[in-house]
Formats: structure tokens, C-alpha cells, sequence
């Protein structure tokens, strides 16, 4: 049985969630990123200068959690790309792996 765990380290803390699906996995990562660049609402998201210049980034929690895997995977690489660069060491990966009995 195959898992993903979502796997991150802020300020040199380490944390992970694990999933039934990739798709689980990569909603998890989206949410800990609008977390971490402190988006949780409209004027949120069209006050902060690097997410102002691409409106179209779903920010709403309830949206992301009816997406498609098509749809997370670009919204996730855009969203990286906010939090690629920081002086908090904060990053994230989605880890595949296996459960045997």
C-alpha cells in the first residue's frame, strides 16, 4: 500500500503528515504554505506584493479541498516558488512510501 507523507522543517523544526493520496499530500502542502505566507483571506492574498501579481492563485481553503490532482500540482509549484527563498528554513516535500504487513 502505497503512502505520502508531506514532510517540512520550520526553524529548524521538523514535521510531517502522512496520506492515503498524493492528492491529500499535496492539499496539505498548499495549506501549510498559505499558512506560512499568511493567507487566509482575499485582502490577504491582494495585499501581499508577490501574490498580488498573479490573482488568480486560489487562496480559499474550501475551494482547494475540491480540486483535482491536475489542478493542485501547478497551484503548489506557484505557490513554492513564494516560499522557495526565506530566511526561516522553511521548506516542503511529498515523500512516497510503502506499507508492507
Amino acid at each position: 500500500m502505497n503512502l505520502w507523507v508531506m514532510s517540512g522543517t520550520y526553524n529548524g523544526e521538523h514535521f510531517a503528515s502522512t496520506h492515503l493520496t498524493e492528492k491529500g499530500a499535496m492539499k496539505a502542502m498548499i495549506l501549510d504554505m498559505l499558512n506560512f505566507l499568511g493567507i487566509e483571506c482575499a485582502e490577504d492574498q491582494r495585499s501581499d506584493p508577490d501574490t498580488a501579481k498573479n490573482p488568480d492563485l486560489e487562496w480559499n481553503p474550501e475551494v482547494i479541498g475540491e480540486m483535482e490532482l491536475p489542478e493542485l500540482k501547478p497551484l503548489m509549484q506557484k505557490y513554492g516558488e513564494y516560499t522557495w527563498d526565506n530566511d526561516q528554513g522553511y521548506s516542503l516535500e511529498i515523500v512516497r512510501c510503502s506499507l508492507e504487513a
